[in-house]
This record gives C-alpha cells, structure tokens and sequence, in this order.
C-alpha cells in the first residue's frame, strides 16, 4: 500500500477539513494510499485548535508525533519569531530529532498540510515532500495574502493553484500539479472597476482582507485547494507520477514532467461539487414552498401571509428564485390552476423576477 507522510501545525479548521478530505478519499479508495503517520511542531496544551486536529488524527487511528517547535527553540536560547529561509544550526538540529522519531516509517509521500515551518534541506532529501501553493506556477511568492495583493497591484489577469516539490528554498521547488482561473470577466470586473482609480496602499487601509476583489480571489482559489491536493495524491498513488532518487518529477513511463496542468480536472469537479450542492439545496426549499402554498393558497387565499412567507423564503435562499419558482409553478398547475393570475400577481409584489420568468 502506498505510504503518505502527513505534516501539519493543526493551527486552524482547514487543517482539520483537508484531513477529513483526504481520508474520505482514501475510504472511497479514490487515492489508493494509507496515512502512516502525522507529525506536527506542537504538543497537546499548546493550542485549542491544534487539540482538536490531534483528537481527529486520534480518531482515525493514525501515528501521531507531536515535537514542539517553541519549547525547542526557546530551550537554544533562541527568540521565538518567525520563519526565515536561511535555517540556523539549532533549527536544523530541530528538524533532524523530527526525522529521528519518524526512523520507523518508510512514507513514499509526504505532505505538508498546513505546516507552518521551513524544512530544511537534510528534511528534503530524507523525504520525498510536496506542498500546497496558492499561485500558479511562475506567480507570485509568500503567502496567500501577500500573492493576493502582488496580483491586484500586478493587475494580473490569472491566477491559480500548486502542488510544487518543497525544496529548502521557500516556495521554489518544480510544480507538480496547477490549475489555473481567470480573475477578469464575471464577476470579477465589478471589483477591479471600484479600486482602479485608488492606490494600493488606500485599499489595503481602508479595507484590508474585507476588500470585495481580494474575498472574491480568494474564494476562488480555496475552491480549487481540496480538489487539487486529492487529484494529485491520487496521480501519485496510482503510479502517474514519481519522483525519482534525483528529485526528479516523472510519469509512469519514466518520461520527465514539468507540472500536470489540472484545470479541466479541478474546474468539473467544482461544477460538478456546485451542482450536487444545488440538488441538496433544492430539497428545504421545495418543502418550505409546498408547506407555505399548503398553508396560504388553498380556499380562502390568505395574501398577507403568502407574501410575508415568501419573502422569508426568498430572504434564506436568495440565489435560489429559479428552483422557488419552478416549484410554485408546480403547486398552481396541480392545485390552484383556477387561480393562476391572482398568485402571480402577489408573487411579483414580492419579487418581479420570478413572475417574469414564470408567469404564463
């Protein structure tokens, strides 16, 4: 069975959410792989959501090791601050006790989800390791929020996700696995219309993360994360690609690889994920019509209490008018088709567009 190493701070949800990812995966044997083992930089006590990510690991009856990364360097003397990419002797010695306690497994991957730390380059040529990038291969570098603002200063026209091999220096090593999605177009346009005439540095003041454009690229590129990670566990876990002793990228005939380009891949399933999220959706809000419809349009009509119900409706599923109106249509012809003029009517009092759209 094809070993996966997994690295994690546990530091938030996502760490949590990409676990359960990835193992349901493996249930469904979509990736053809086992977890051997997680490791993290932190110790139970150290942080509520790191707990939570070990009681997961715990419950699906998965190695744990846990080495604190802060009692380690503090016990050097060292100030515990952040991450640079020239590691210090005593930072290295860190990562080498970390390969000493993982010397019984024998991972053929290893994932960094969520790692909060540089390896190092003893790390590196120990495993072979692979790493989530929240920019196409040749964007910009760091993280997800300084790539974000590189693209709007940049005006960049698209952007995207990586798998790339992790190497000692930060975010270089050789794409993998890419998709790649355009940020220009709907409904993006709006956006870059409302910041085109302000600095940068005015946006970024006045708004930060909260900006409509840098939400909007950001949830386009989260969308792409899961579905990207699991697609190339299971490339590599059926065979389709390897890397060799030399840290070579190639596929199953042995022919060299410079980045698998996922995009059609990645965007069918996040239509496909869209559409079967839509039809579950569709479920509460078929119910929620007929009981209203059940409750106000049979003899006597009771108008105010249609409208207010409806409106409730429209007000929890706001992008949902098509399936309400579909299902309204439904109710009228089967029960009430007498008084088909008299119920458009109040369903445009509250809302035009389904009359329009709907009214025959």
């Amino acid at each position: 069975m094809y070993q996966l190493g997994w690295f994690s701070t546990g530091r938030d949800k996502a760490a949590r959410d990409l676990l359960k990812a990835v193992n349901s995966s493996i249930r469904q044997s979509e990736i053809k792989a086992e977890i051997a083992f997680v490791s993290s930089n932190r110790e139970p006590g150290e942080s509520e959501e790191t707990d939570l990510f070990f009681k997961l690991v715990e419950d699906y009856h998965i190695p744990l090791t846990c080495f604190s990364y802060q009692k380690f360097k503090a016990s050097k003397g060292a100030l515990v601050t952040g991450q640079t990419e020239t590691l210090p002797s005593w930072r290295l010695d860190y990562d080498r006790e970390v390969m000493n306690r993982l010397q019984d497994f024998h991972p053929d991957l290893c994932v960094l989800a969520g790692y909060m730390l540089v390896v190092g380059g003893e790390m590196c040529q120990r495993y072979d390791m692979i790493n989530l990038h929240p920019a196409a291969p040749g964007g910009p570098a760091g993280t997800w929020q300084e790539v974000i603002w590189q693209l709007i200063d940049n005006k960049a026209q698209e952007t995207g996700v990586m798998m790339h091999l992790v190497t000692p220096e930060l975010d270089k090593g050789p794409p993998v696995t890419y998709c790649t999605f355009s940020i220009r177009g709907k409904p993006f346009d709006k956006y870059w219309y409302e910041i085109e005439s302000h600095p940068l540095s005015e946006v970024k003041k006045k708004e930060d993360e909260n900006n409509p454009l840098f939400k909007l690229i950001r949830q386009h590129g989260m969308a792409r994360e899961f579905p990207l990670i699991i697609s190339t566990l299971k490339a590599f876990s059926q065979g389709k690609i390897k890397i060799t002793a030399g840290k070579n990228l190639i596929d199953s005939e042995g022919r060299p690889i410079n980045g698998y380009n996922l995009t059609d891949e990645i965007d069918g399933q996040i239509k496909g994920a869209t559409t079967l999220a839509k039809r579950k959706r569709r479920g509460p809000i078929v119910k929620d019509i007929r009981n209203l419809c059940s409750r106000t349009l049979l003899e006597p009509v009771n108008k105010p209490e249609f409208k207010k119900g409806l409106r409730k409706i429209i007000d929890e599923y706001p992008s949902y008018l098509r399936q309400i109106g579909m299902v309204m249509q439904a109710w009228i012809v089967e029960y009430i088709p007498n008084k088909k003029d008299e119920i458009w009517r109040l369903v445009g009092e509250v809302q035009p567009k389904i009359r329009q759209k709907f009214e025959k």
